[in-house]
């Protein structure tokens, strides 16, 4: 059976030559300009909606799961997130967002 690696631990196998690296962060998750999507997402990562979403995103709480709302954006709902940043612009309709709120005006 293959082992998993897990990354939150520095491989002690590793001889001192070669100091632990955290492993490069990964690209966010997106949902496209062109997606509609609705229902439920759990969320332990980085995720960026520059579509339309109608439903709820819940963060793991981890403070790995920030959420970007684009202007090209439209959505309904509720996001929970550790970090959730909205571009200027963005249409948030009867949305209900909770965590560090920021604004940006990209």
């Amino acid at each position: 059976m293959a082992r998993s690696q897990d990354f939150s631990q520095p491989d002690l196998s590793q001889s001192p030559s070669q100091p632990w690296q955290l492993p490069p962060r990964r690209l966010p998750s997106v949902i496209g300009s062109t997606v509609v999507m609705k229902g439920e997402l759990v969320v332990g990562e980085d995720l960026v909606i520059e579509g339309k979403f109608d439903g709820t995103i819940v963060g793991r709480g981890h403070g790995q799961d920030r959420v970007t709302i684009r202007r090209t954006a439209q959505l309904t709902g509720e996001i929970s997130a550790s970090e959730v940043r909205v571009d200027d612009g963005s249409n948030l309709e009867n949305a209900v967002l909770s965590g560090r709120i920021s604004r940006t005006d990209r």
